[in-house]
């Protein structure tokens, strides 16, 4: 009897430790043992007929045919293009007039017919139908140090949830500065709901006076990641410090339910903090090394794709830029290797869009 319950005692004692052994198994086993889905270049184009790209914007829109829609912010204009690269129409045009634009700073699709362009510079929110046969200008009330910088469809015709930019800090307010997300109806000028993160840590340089003369974000801090489900009725929000992502009703802001996650992160090598400096003027270097963290956040951008699985880009040191894909559940299933330099923009299921720079746009295949 001594012998079994030893025996059954030694049982308990080696699941024990297993169990208490498998989260410090590195999370990076995991992620390496993914398998790794391969890319296929499409198509590359640096302008689309006598539109030449200038300063692309970091985000594009995909139509259900597979054309592209295209806003470049120097040269103040929103094209639509096919997945060849090759110019289909006009979309908005650099002017002040209705449905003109100045410094498109996002646009969205609000239907399948119909974009939002937020336009920085104009500070309004414009809805117009692709063929331009329908334009309305919007103006959300905006306060001293904040100003829309996106604004997206919702389930709900006549509700847009719009997302701010908090420029407070670059005005030596004492104040944090925060990251704020609204739904907002513009038919009775009303907010329904709001919620709001801390923002990206930003390193302020200040002149001699002590004054704030510009401010550059510190690399691999926290920032808020959101994208919206392909029929707009959730809002995925993750906080990357936060080992899970929240689903939120777009137009309410209540947390609908959490998905866990588990990412592989890593600390900052002196190696790696010392080549950062490269990428910045003295002046702003210095500031931002005193904020640089020694732990990495482990994720940076989150896209929703149209089978609503999450896609994330990592923050591991690595000669490419490592996406991993989750599904519903947060489960991961694969990953995905893009060029090191460079930004994703889009995940449709024709096309992936990738900014290699400010003036080269390339579309990319997922081979399965």
């Amino acid at each position: 009897m001594n012998s079994r319950a030893n025996l059954i005692a030694l049982l308990l004692s080696l699941v024990l430790i297993s169990c208490g052994q498998r989260p410090e198994e590195s999370q990076q086993t995991d992620f390496e043992n993914l398998p790794v889905m391969d890319l296929e270049l499409i198509s590359e184009f640096d302008q689309a007929g006598d539109y030449f790209f200038q300063h692309l914007n970091y985000d594009t829109e995909v139509l259900s045919n597979g054309d592209i829609l295209l806003n470049d912010r120097q040269g103040a204009y929103v094209i639509r293009v096919n997945p060849q690269g090759e110019f289909v129409s006009l979309i908005a045009g650099k002017g002040n007039g209705p449905g003109e634009v100045q410094d498109p700073q996002s646009i969205q699709m609000f239907d399948d017919s119909t974009v939002l362009i937020v336009d920085q510079r104009r500070m309004r929110i414009i809805k117009k139908t692709l063929d331009s046969s329908e334009i309305d200008e919007l103006n959300v009330p905006q306060g001293e140090a904040s100003r829309v910088n996106e604004a997206y469809a919702t389930k709900e015709q006549n509700i847009l949830s719009v997302h701010w930019f908090d420029f407070s800090a670059l005005r030596g307010s004492d104040s944090e500065p925060v990251t704020r997300i609204s739904s907002y109806n513009p038919v009775s000028e009303e907010f329904i709901g709001d919620i709001q993160y801390p923002s990206k840590t930003m390193a302020l340089v200040l002149s001699e006076s002590g004054q704030p003369m510009g401010a550059e974000p510190v690399p691999y801090t926290a920032e808020l990641l959101y994208d919206y489900s392909q029929e707009k009725s959730e809002l995925f929000a993750f906080w990357p410090k936060d080992s899970e992502i929240a689903v939120l009703d777009p137009i309410q802001l209540d947390t609908l339910r959490t998905i866990p996650i588990d990412l592989p992160s890593e600390s900052l090598p002196v190696a790696e903090r010392d080549s950062l400096e490269e990428e910045y003027r003295p002046e702003y270097w210095e500031s931002v090394k005193e904020l640089l963290p020694d732990q990495k956040v482990p994720a940076d951008k989150m896209i929703i794709d149209p089978q609503n699985k999450i896609w994330l880009k990592l923050t591991l040191q690595s000669d490419h830029q490592e996406w991993i894909v989750l599904d519903k559940s947060g489960s991961p299933q694969f990953r995905v290797q893009f060029p090191k330099e460079g930004m994703v923009t889009h995940i449709s299921d024709q096309h992936i869009g990738f900014r290699a720079d400010d003036h080269l746009f390339s579309l990319y295949e997922l081979i399965e």
